[in-house]
């Protein structure tokens, strides 16, 4: 048997002809040791049920200690890590995401003109009374001071030292790069980062008398944010859906104070045709070592792998996106939140269903050809973890489907399923048979049981 290539690093390009390859709810890693290969694609992880705090979406949430502080709707919730809900008090709003923020004596909230604290030792709640503050949209900490973005304008103010219930009327200053408008702020590396809507701007604390930040000289970018949400901490440095003058959105991640592209022209070609850019949002967690950034869109959501430098999709069953809308470190674990209800979920390799629902992988390989030649296969071999199956007990053996297309990935035939073995069934081989010829072949592999999912490599004959 001849051995082919079908797994690589590209995304569904604009013309099936160029590329095809695609994978939803799948990962790549690159094994430069590997026996067989040095490309493997793996199953993304599933999601565990951590718990459910009432009905309503998820608005914001925080880790704090040994805690986990929640909005959801109008209330306002400490959580334990067993997921035991106390209401603490309401706010306003009940719709639409919340900053939140915490300098170790206060926990901030904001919601657009209002603000919130709550107060650790005390367990008091109310929002903020002090005539000077001027709402903000996204809260930071640093060096001491809360620090918003007033909506609707270029300022970004501090409230007092160690106390978000206090504000000062002269405590702000304004992002002057541009003319436009700050739309979140941001803390990292000791240092402030406000993000506009065509801008950046970089700020640190330099002890001024009047007001204590000043800009960075020279390390102002012409670059901005197109969603307020999809700004994540990143592997040690910073990333988010940018924009700037020329138009088209870019996922983009700081090196120093230099924007890199991450973003594809392919993945780029896909998002930059999605409605309601500006309501997107994300977040990053680690997974077997790979930095992974999942951007949502209500058409969908895409994971980035700082490792591999690969772009996956991710779906969730039924649904054109994702179900995990934000993330936090809660303890010693990564709870995402659901994006509709009010469940928590942790992220596991090991979880091959989404709470329960099936989690459906699905990968499209790379061209397979001959030059001009007609190729005909009789015989396709997919090497995969096999023996990983179903219990015995459940009397259902885990199945793979082939489809093939003989158009260059433009149209699909049947799906042809094939054994993936029964547990411990190690020697078990995924094969099809009699597929006929053509010059293009691009061959679709799905798996929906509830199994380990491990693609190697692939041989014809």
């Amino acid at each position: 048997m001849k051995p082919v290539s079908i797994l690589g690093i590209g995304t569904q390009s604009r013309s099936p002809n160029v590329t095809a390859q695609k994978r939803v709810n799948m990962y790549l890693e690159f094994e430069p040791a590997g026996d067989k290969t040095q490309v493997i694609a793996y199953g993304t992880p599933g999601l565990k049920l951590a718990g459910t705090i009432g009905t309503s979406s998820i608005r914001g949430m925080l880790a704090v200690e040994s805690f986990l502080y929640v909005v959801i709707g109008n209330e306002f919730y400490k959580v334990t890590p067993g997921f035991t809900a106390t209401l603490i008090g309401n706010t306003t709003e009940s719709t639409g995401r919340v900053g939140m923020a915490n300098n170790g004596l206060q926990l901030m909230i904001v919601e657009g003109a209002k603000g919130y604290i709550y107060t650790f030792a005390s367990g008091a709640f109310a929002a903020i009374a002090d005539a000077d503050f001027p709402g903000g949209d996204t809260v930071a900490f640093n060096d001491s001071f809360f620090i918003v973005n007033k909506p609707d304008s270029g300022q970004f103010w501090i409230s007092s030292s160690y106390n978000g219930t206090a504000w000062d009327g002269l405590d702000f200053a304004t992002a002057e790069s541009n003319p436009d408008n700050l739309i979140a702020v941001v803390a990292d590396h000791g240092e402030l980062i406000l993000f506009s809507e065509l801008s950046t701007e970089f700020w640190i604390n330099s002890g001024g008398l009047n007001f204590p930040y000043s800009r960075i000289s020279g390390a102002a970018m012409e670059w901005g944010i197109a969603a307020r949400w999809t700004v994540a901490k990143f592997d040690n440095s910073l990333i988010w859906l940018a924009k700037n003058r020329l138009g088209e959105i870019q996922v983009m991640r700081l090196n120093g104070y230099t924007p890199e592209r991450v973003s594809t022209s392919d993945i780029e070609n896909i998002i930059n045709k999605y409605t309601n850019v500006s309501g997107a949002s994300a977040f990053s967690y680690m997974h077997n070592g790979h930095p992974f950034y999942q951007l949502n869109f209500d058409q969908g959501s895409w994971l980035y792998d700082g490792l591999s430098g690969a772009w996956s999709q991710l779906k969730g069953y039924g649904i054109n996106r994702h179900r995990a809308e934000m993330a936090t470190l809660f303890g010693d674990r990564v709870i995402v939140s659901d994006f509709e209800n009010g469940n928590f979920y942790e992220p596991k390799g090991d979880q091959y269903t989404d709470n329960g629902d099936p989690l459906i992988s699905e990968l499209i390989g790379r061209h397979v050809f001959d030059n001009e030649e007609r190729l005909a296969i009789n015989q396709l071999q997919v090497d995969l973890e096999a023996g990983v199956g179903l219990d015995s007990g459940q009397g259902v053996d885990p199945r793979i489907i082939l489809q093939t297309s003989k158009d260059g990935g433009h149209t699909w035939g049947n799906e042809r399923f094939c054994d993936m073995g029964k547990v411990g069934e190690y020697k078990a081989r995924a094969k099809w048979t009699r597929l006929g010829q053509t010059r293009d072949w691009v061959f679709k592999l799905i798996i929906s049981d509830p199994v380990k999912r491990v693609l190697i490599n692939a041989w014809i004959d």
